[in-house]
């Protein structure tokens, strides 16, 4: 089953929720460099990861 057509979307590009990221942040000590090679700006995980977001 092809997850478009599963969300009725016509693309496969889907974001992580920002409620998503929340229990991961628990298991990064701060100070931490985390690497978001595939990651825009605009991606909730780079705005978490560097303190964009809380």
């Amino acid at each position: 089953m092809i997850v478009a057509n599963v969300a009725n979307s016509g693309n496969d590009e889907f974001y992580t929720p920002d409620y998503a990221i929340d229990p991961i942040m628990k298991y990064i000590p701060e100070g931490s460099r985390i690497w978001c090679p595939f990651d825009t700006a605009e991606s909730l995980f780079v705005k978490r990861f560097s303190g964009g977001i809380s």
